[in-house]
């Protein structure tokens, strides 16, 4: 397998990216009946602080240690931690 290689989008890039995600959040959220058509691009496209919203949580899997890897280098920490053990059976 190869490696991945990060690196920083060009504005333009960005812009269509942020231009396309923008459109297809608003439109899930339009078909999931969780927005009204009217706005829904606007409010997509609101960059989270205008929203007053100071932070974001993201699901990993912990066996997947690559994401998780990825995700603290880009400054998220560990919020909560679920731990599981297998209960044999006595048969």
């Amino acid at each position: 397998m190869s490696g991945i290689t990060l690196r920083k989008m060009s504005d333009t890039e960005y812009a269509s990216f942020k231009s396309s995600t923008v459109k297809s959040f608003a439109a899930g959220n339009v078909t999931a009946g969780n927005w009204q058509a009217t706005g829904a691009e606007d409010r997509a496209g609101s960059m989270l602080a205008e929203e007053g919203i100071r932070e974001i949580e993201l699901h990993v899997f912990g066996h997947n240690t690559p994401a998780r890897a990825l995700y603290q280098k880009i400054g998220y920490v560990e919020a909560d931690v679920t731990m599981r053990k297998q209960i044999l059976s006595q048969g």
